[in-house]
């Protein structure tokens, strides 16, 4: 363990105080007994074994040691100790080593260990004892545990922060709905309208740039630990469902992303409510565009009506699949393709099988679409190194053949005199036209595809099982 190295070299140092090492030897700092018995403590109640452990505990302690000392990540010998408590199963099946256990605690918080000294994760040995009532209320009888005092919850944005990333932190290191519910008594629900402030304060922001990266994502996860009824009546009672439409600006959107990430449980019904009014915004026909991007926020509703729903918000995401919208269509594939547990592939990802036909070959539908895929890359990056006239002549007529006529005539004006042009600035001026369009988005014909005949996925080793 990390401590072994560190007690071995100070054993042997004190061994060896009186010999006098060579010129040329770098003698390693010398380790004074008191930090060499901290060591040990340390070691001992990290490979706790049971009574011949305790044992070296009470031999260590009657020589005189700091019993609060901490290792790298701040964990004191009690600390150690507490970590049995919920992952150690020796604790939960053995009750010669639990009594053991309760007994070192015992004996480390009689020589003065504090159990409410945390360590960077900003876990105490109180935190941990919620999970054991009945050691916990034998302490207590002891008088072995102090008397909490008031938190002090910061108020400078900055260490507001980093206190609710500590405290969420700690909350993902226990299993135990009783250490839960204390972390959130104790640290989280004093702190609730200060960070409900902060909330408020980056909502009401003019433009993103005000928002430290991941602020509100700190402060959600924060609130639903503090208060998980007042903080999901908050978010289901935004504005946002009502005018969906607003996710295509800034503020909301980050809003939203944040949400996404969390997984949080929005009521279905306010999904639902947003998704229609933001569908106002989605093409209506043919190529018709608009000025503003409703795909992105879309895609994150639907996965967050399939988190809430389950499978019956599967025919919804289907349904925008199919829209005109491509980068809708493919980030609505890409929620399906997760769902079934299949890859998401991508022009490069598929290039090792097109190259390598596997057995009974590749059909002409499957390379027009690989073909179609690497032209629609070229068009984007403004780089057609390594296609042919014949791939772009494809790639045209695929366009030509499913009413993307502007498309193909982006394509055609890399053509000079029926061949490919390869002045720069013909290249450059068919790049700038093809990047004005939506693109059709191949990657998301990929994943339609891919979807529509996993079969295909045996050869590359990722078919679903059956």
């Amino acid at each position: 363990m990390q401590y072994a190295a560190t007690f071995l070299i100070a054993s042997l140092s004190l061994a060896s105080a009186q010999a006098v090492a060579p010129p040329d030897v770098v003698q390693p700092p010398a380790i004074s007994p008191a930090e060499a018995n901290e060591h040990a403590l340390l070691q001992l109640a990290e490979n706790f074994k049971g009574e011949e452990t305790l044992r070296s505990m009470q031999k260590i302690l009657r020589q005189g040691v700091n019993v609060n000392a901490t290792d790298s990540e701040g964990n004191t010998p009690l600390l150690l100790l507490c970590r049995a408590l919920e992952m150690d199963y020796r604790y939960r099946n053995n009750p010669h080593y639990a009594q053991a256990v309760d007994k070192a605690m015992i004996l480390l918080l009689s020589n003065g260990a504090n159990a409410m000294q945390e360590n960077r994760s900003g876990c105490n040995a109180v935190f941990f004892l919620q999970s054991k009532p009945e050691l916990q209320n034998t302490l207590k009888s002891k008088k072995l545990l102090p008397k909490e005092l008031a938190v002090r919850i910061p108020y400078e944005p900055l260490a507001l922060r980093r206190y609710m990333r500590l405290r969420v932190e700690q909350a993902s290191l226990t299993t135990h709905r009783a250490c839960r519910e204390y972390l959130s008594r104790r640290y989280c629900a004093p702190a609730y309208a200060r960070v409900k402030e902060r909330l408020d304060s980056y909502l009401a922001q003019e433009s993103g740039r005000n928002i430290p990266p991941g602020a509100l994502k700190d402060c959600l996860a924060f609130l639903f630990l503090a208060n998980e009824r007042e903080a999901r009546a908050f978010v289901n009672g935004l504005i946002y469902w009502e005018h969906g439409e607003h996710f295509i600006e800034e503020i909301p959107a980050l809003m939203l992303s944040a949400l996404n990430e969390l997984h949080w449980p929005v009521k279905a019904d306010r999904l639902r409510s947003a998704i229609r009014q933001l569908h106002c915004l989605l093409p209506k026909e043919g190529e018709e565009m608009i000025s503003c991007s409703a795909a992105k926020p879309m895609g994150e509703l639907l996965e967050l009506l399939l988190h809430v729903e389950g499978e019956s918000a599967l025919g919804m995401v289907r349904e925008y699949s199919r829209n005109r919208d491509p980068e809708l269509a493919y980030l609505a594939y890409k929620i399906l393709l997760r769902q079934r547990k299949l890859p998401i592939p991508e022009p490069q990802e598929l290039e090792p099988y097109f190259d390598s036909a596997p057995e009974g070959g590749v059909s002409d539908e499957q390379r027009l679409f690989y073909t179609t895929a690497k032209v629609d890359a070229a068009m984007r990056s403004g780089n057609i190194a390594g296609l042919t006239d014949a791939d772009f002549r494809q790639a045209q007529q695929y366009y030509t053949d499913n009413g993307l006529e502007r498309h193909a005539q982006a394509v055609e004006m890399l053509f000079s005199d029926g061949e490919l042009s390869q002045d720069p600035y013909t290249i450059q001026a068919a790049h700038h036209r093809y990047m004005e369009l939506l693109s059709p988005a191949p990657s998301a014909i990929m994943a339609r595809y891919l979807l529509e005949h996993p079969e295909i996925l045996k050869h590359t080793g990722s078919a679903p099982k059956k």
